[in-house]
């Protein structure tokens, strides 16, 4: 880049005529049309402004198109009047993702009422950010005498949005306003009337859970008490069984997953709750109810909030909350599968499996060592390998290769537990994939042979290419030549 005679303060307008293979002295910047687009997309306003005073680019139309609609959607008015052309208008580039802040800024300055697509998707676009106000300044631009659509069908999504939110100051404003009672008709035609409480339940309040059912929502699919259960939000599902101890649930997997989803986020408190809780009432005609005998349905009904407790401390265990697996044990225990202890190990819980080892008669497969290995946890892997007999498979290995765990590969290289992978070709790429083949090549000769490395070297070219994949595609070609040719032998698959 070259400065003008005022010094680094005077730009030349334009870049030197340069030959295509001209190679220095000194450097040269090439811009593109790219470089303000992505300052303005990480809200850098003032390097935006600098490249477009500044830098020798004319941007295209449609690149400044681009840039002014980001612009103008994060509420940086005043870099987009900058740019925009004298014959446009802000409210031309506004969109449904736009910032409360833009929308409020048009509103501010603009007749919004002969646009009511505007004031339509700007009603969303508050119930997304969960601003009252702004929703009740844009719900006074609607135009009351004539039958637009939009505002319906947008006013009862909002709502959902409102209820997702768990804002139950805004879902109350828009029930009780004049399109409320159209879009809660609307809903309850189209069967979607009662995902309003499942989403509330979900968000955790309580008021407004209450509320919904107090017009006319109801839970005898049980996904709102699931919700609840899988967030942990306990007074919801106080309210909801409550409000609901004469519901008769039409589907049972909802209620059973409740304990499920409860134990695998580590909620303890909402499992101590349930189990001191009465069976919830089950419709006779629910799909296991119609399949089971009467006198099998009436041994049943008493567990159905345990009916899963068997997956459910398989989920508890997999994701590592000790103190629920520890209580379930000693409340609800009816036995487990070996998804406990593969997937304790396989994401890391070390205690968890220690605990499970030295306290149940949980077992384990090869695959807890295999996810061991595929993230990394070498300490888990050393001590099954120590106290457990099941052993891993080729997986292991190229687990460990294949997610750039050097360690854990070379670990069960010298245990003798490593073995060569089925195929000639790894196929993910780690982050520090150079590294791997160079272990490869240095530790693995069995692996690394001809036919390997000419397959590395195919990934590395071409469209799956990565910005310095060509240095490592040098250095395979070199390698390869030196590799005497050999395949890998069949007693190397096996497991071990």
């Amino acid at each position: 880049m070259s400065y003008g005679e005022g010094g680094e303060d005077s730009w030349f307008e334009g870049v030197p005529d340069l030959p295509e293979d001209w190679d220095g002295p000194g450097n040269v910047v090439r811009w593109g049309g790219q470089s303000m687009e992505a300052a303005v997309r990480c809200r850098h306003y003032k390097v935006a402004r600098w490249l477009k005073d500044y830098v020798p680019y004319e941007s295209t139309e449609g690149e400044l198109e681009t840039i002014i609609e980001i612009a103008v959607n994060d509420g940086a008015m005043e870099f987009a009047e900058y740019l925009m052309p004298a014959d446009r208008q802000i409210l031309e580039y506004i969109h449904e993702r736009a910032r409360p802040e833009a929308v409020g800024w048009v509103l501010e300055r603009e007749d919004v009422r002969k646009n009511q697509d505007f004031g339509a998707y700007g009603i969303v676009i508050a119930a997304l950010h969960g601003n009252l106000d702004l929703m009740q300044r844009l719900a006074r631009t609607r135009n009351k005498r004539r039958k637009i659509t939009i505002w319906p069908r947008e006013w009862k999504f909002s709502i959902e949005l409102a209820c997702s939110r768990g804002n139950f100051e805004m879902v109350k404003w828009m029930m009780e306003h004049p399109l409320g009672p159209e879009a809660c008709a609307s809903m309850k035609d189209q069967c979607t009337f009662d995902d309003l409480l499942y989403k509330a339940a979900k968000s955790g309040n309580a008021e407004l859970v209450g509320y919904l059912l107090d017009q006319g929502c109801d839970d005898t699919n049980a996904y709102a008490i699931r919700n609840a259960a899988a967030k942990g939000h306990l007074e919801c599902m106080k309210v909801l069984l409550e409000r609901c101890a004469r519901c008769m649930y039409s589907d049972r997997e909802p209620v059973e997953s409740a304990v499920v989803e409860a134990a695998r986020n580590g909620y303890l408190e909402i499992l101590e709750f349930l189990h001191v809780q009465d069976p919830p009432l089950m419709h006779p005609c629910t799909e296991r109810a119609r399949l089971t005998s009467p006198k099998r349905r009436k041994v049943e009904s008493t567990n159905i909030w345990w009916a899963r407790s068997i997956e459910a401390f398989n989920a508890a265990a997999g994701k590592g909350h000790l103190e629920v697996v520890k209580w379930l044990h000693g409340n609800r225990y009816r036995g487990w599968t070996t998804d406990a202890m593969d997937d304790a190990a396989g994401n890391g819980h070390f205690e968890m499996v220690k605990w499970l080892h030295t306290n149940t008669k949980v077992e384990c497969t090869k695959r807890a060592m295999d996810d061991a290995a595929r993230n990394g946890n070498l300490e888990i892997l050393k001590w099954l390998h120590t106290n457990r007999s099941e052993g891993c498979t080729h997986r292991a290995f190229s687990h460990a290769i294949n997610n750039g765990h050097l360690r854990v590969a070379y670990w069960l290289r010298s245990k003798d537990l490593s073995v060569a992978p089925p195929t000639n070709r790894f196929w993910l790429r780690s982050n520090n994939q150079f590294d791997v083949l160079l272990f490869l090549r240095v530790n693995c000769p069995d692996i690394f042979t001809t036919e390997f490395g000419q397959e590395a070297k195919y990934d590395y070219s071409g469209d799956a290419a990565r910005p310095g994949d060509y240095l490592i595609e040098g250095w395979l070609e070199q390698i390869i030549q030196c590799i005497p040719l050999r395949r890998n032998s069949a007693e190397h698959i096996k497991d071990v």
